[in-house]
């Protein structure tokens, strides 16, 4: 889906001040907003998950039914940016992705699985690319773009017994992404399969997945 936010305040720049702004201040994403977009009325756009420059959004309709996920790179407006009219952007924001994102840096899809799968992915092409500009800063010698293997995850075994994406992480201390594109190729090779699902005591959030080796 193509959709456009805009922050509800952009201010203009005081030329006679100059203030000095760090990510930890910055404008962030709504977690939660209601907005018209591809105009087809207003839906709720609620904030699932937010890590390492990676968003995942659920898309409602107004009466709470599921419509669509959008998972996207965050991108970061920063103050001093032009805006039309000869303007500059005040505060830096983070912007909810527009129409020409969707396809490159922004993903619309319908399962949950497949917005995880595209999390995972964008973490790490994020992740690949803060690699690169900061190895490119210290040689001074631009980076072919390519995700870097992770020598860790060579080492990653299927249980023996019934695991799931928790236990993953606390024996190999590897991020969920990475994990999750390993127990996926698992899946897709029949190694493992879902037997199960648990609910964590609060009851809040989704159930988490218990997988068996096959």
């Amino acid at each position: 889906m193509c959709t456009l936010w805009v922050p509800s305040e952009i201010k203009l720049i005081d030329t006679t001040t100059i203030l000095t702004y760090t990510l930890y201040n910055m404008k962030k994403l709504q977690k939660e907003f209601t907005a018209n977009y591809d105009k087809v009325g207003n839906n709720k756009f609620i904030q699932l998950r937010k890590e390492n420059g990676v968003a995942m959004y659920e898309r409602q309709n107004m009466d709470g039914s599921h419509r669509s996920y959008e998972v996207f790179i965050v991108k970061v407006v920063e103050k001093g940016t032009p805006l039309p009219g000869g303007n500059k952007v005040q505060e830096t924001y983070e912007q909810y992705p527009g129409c020409a994102a969707f396809g490159k840096t922004a993903f619309d899809c319908k399962t949950i699985d497949r917005a995880e799968s595209r999390f995972a992915e964008l973490v790490e092409k994020v992740k690949a690319s803060t690699e690169a500009k900061e190895e490119a800063e210290k040689t001074g010698k631009p980076v072919r773009r390519g995700r870097k293997a992770n020598p860790k995850s060579a080492t990653v075994k299927v249980p023996s017994g019934k695991f799931t994406m928790k236990m993953l992480i606390n024996e190999y201390q590897l991020p969920q992404p990475t994990l999750y594109l390993i127990v996926k190729q698992w899946i897709t090779e029949a190694k493992v399969g879902v037997v199960d699902s648990i609910r964590n005591e609060s009851g809040r959030g989704k159930p988490a997945l218990v997988y068996q080796a096959l």
